[in-house]
């Protein structure tokens, strides 16, 4: 009995929260769109006109009541857009155009392709939503602040680092190693230099002469007087 209880208590807050409005509503398989910009290719630092047109594929029908752009150099939770005076209501699988608005694309952008995603806001069976697109691409000309340069074309080794670079640092390896030795050679004939001993004064390998004995006058010898 006291788990009958429970059930219908369960039922009912179920019941209660699918009632008040609180279901989940467009979710982005159910929503289409695109922004139709008066130019393929955006300049920075002008402004640039964008039409939304967004197709419904919710099975019924949404209201909506704001529309906004987010493009890719603007901070976190800023958009673009407006409110619209009068909501717009799209029946299922039903499509609109919403009004020009003006985009002002800044200055220090950087040229090349940027990415941006539409906004739409409304309600759907009396549900409020908040519906965003998948990411979009648009190119941006013109720019002046850190454009990403192609990069030329270089040889490069079999590691992917450039052959010019491979050859400064072999080169300056070799020069490196080449001083070392030098210095190494320097500082080995200067020690031995140094502990070398001092050469003693070299003696006379002859031996001196001995002084040949006098000659004693022969007795047998005549002397002339």
């Amino acid at each position: 009995m006291k788990s009958l209880k429970i059930f219908v208590a369960i039922s009912v807050i179920v019941i209660a929260f699918l009632c008040s409005g609180f279901v989940a509503a467009l979710t982005q398989d159910q929503g289409t769109a695109r922004a139709l910009f008066t130019t393929e290719i955006l300049q920075a630092g002008q402004p640039a006109t964008a039409s939304i047109f967004f197709g419904s594929l919710a099975s019924d029908p949404v209201t909506v009541t704001a529309v906004s752009l987010h493009f890719d150099w603007m901070p976190t939770g800023q958009v673009v857009g407006y409110q619209l005076t009068t909501p717009v209501t799209i029946e299922s699988n039903g499509t609109h155009l919403f009004d020009a608005m003006q985009v002002q694309i800044p200055l220090t952008v950087t040229s090349g392709m940027h990415t941006y995603t539409i906004g739409i806001d409304g309600t759907e069976s009396g549900a409020t939503f908040s519906w965003d697109s998948p990411t979009l691409n648009i190119d941006v000309a013109g720019g002046t602040g850190n454009v990403t340069a192609t990069p030329t074309p270089s040889n490069t080794n079999s590691g992917g680092q450039p052959t010019e670079q491979t050859n400064l640092l072999l080169y300056g390896a070799t020069a490196a190693v080449v001083v070392i030795i030098a210095i190494l050679i320097i500082v080995f004939m200067i020690r031995k230099k140094r502990t070398q001993p001092k050469s003693t004064t070299k003696q006379s390998t002859s031996q001196p002469e001995t002084s040949s004995p006098e000659k004693k006058p022969n007795p047998e010898q005549d002397f002339n007087i």
